[in-house]
């Protein structure tokens, strides 16, 4: 079963999600990830996202993911720093960056393999997680 946290400071959503959702959890991982970015921000904000663990799900989750984006895109998300795996295959990283993130160009974002360099990336965008 997928698990996840969210922690906040400051400006920047810090989330770490492990394991692959069934369309289920992931109605339950979004509706709490709504909660969060509802009860921590009120302007523009930014994302730290540890997918390491994260297990990609398939095609059928790109919309999923789409509809995720439209929803930053609507409250405020301005950046998105990902912390992949360092030995992520590299079928599985162009997968991630290519197709499943391919429609989040209006949101700045990187993809990153260590975390000092994803939190100095969003603080040069801006947004301080310290």
């Amino acid at each position: 079963m997928p698990k996840y946290h969210f922690n906040h400071s400051n400006d920047v959503l810090e989330i770490a999600y492990a394991g692959r959702p069934n369309d289920l959890q992931w109605q339950e991982f979004f509706s709490d990830y709504k909660d969060a970015v509802r009860r921590y921000f009120d302007g523009d904000w930014a994302m730290f996202a540890d997918i390491r663990a994260w297990e990609i799900p398939g095609p059928i989750f790109a919309q999923r993911i789409k509809e995720m984006h439209q929803w930053n895109l609507n409250n405020h998300l301005q950046a998105i720093a990902y912390l992949l795996r360092e030995d992520l295959p590299a079928v599985q990283k162009w997968a991630i960056e290519n197709y499943i993130f391919k429609n989040a160009e209006e949101i700045e974002h990187a993809f990153f393999s260590e975390q000092c360099k994803a939190m100095d990336w969003l603080r040069s965008k801006g947004f301080n997680s310290e």
